[in-house]
């Protein structure tokens, strides 16, 4: 866990401007299936149908 702390010391120590790019970066990193293609519609009307 070392290395982990080591890293996230190092970038919170990064200018704003790098650790928006950083953070940009690693949150593209991430598998698409993190991602909701209608951005919570179908949620949405699944819950008002619920009601």
């Amino acid at each position: 866990m070392s290395i982990y702390l080591d890293v996230e010391r190092l970038a919170l120590d990064l200018p704003e401007r790098e650790r928006a790019t950083l953070a940009a970066n690693l949150l593209d990193s991430l598998p698409g299936i993190l991602s909701d293609k209608d951005e919570g519609v179908a949620d949405g009307i699944r819950r008002d149908a619920e009601i």
